[in-house]
């Protein structure tokens, strides 16, 4: 099995390929480092230009790549952590 490519495109998505790649990576034994290694040798078009703009301390591990891809190109919404991060605002009260 290889590991799959995902570019970006509209018609791709993401949450899939990045299952795919999760169960790839079940399959074969990598360090975290060769995992981020070899997701981003499997980027291309649109996800790999959008990769050349982001500093590589923001993607060292899988977790905060995954997090960071996610955010680019999936639909699906994280409502944990939308929720967890919802936050009275010193005008509001709690009614409203």
């Amino acid at each position: 099995m290889k590991c799959p490519k995902f570019e970006g495109k509209e018609n791709e998505d993401y949450d899939v390929w990045y299952d795919d790649v999760k169960a790839f990576f079940e399959l074969n034994t990598f360090s975290e480092a060769s995992e981020v290694k070899i997701i981003n040798a499997n980027l291309g078009g649109e996800a790999r230009k959008f990769m050349h703009g982001v500093d590589v301390s923001q993607y060292d591990t899988v977790r905060k790549l995954n997090i960071l891809l996610r955010d680019a190109f999936s639909d699906r919404v994280d409502w944990y952590n939308v929720l967890t991060n919802w936050k009275q605002m010193p005008d509001e009260k709690i009614k409203t």
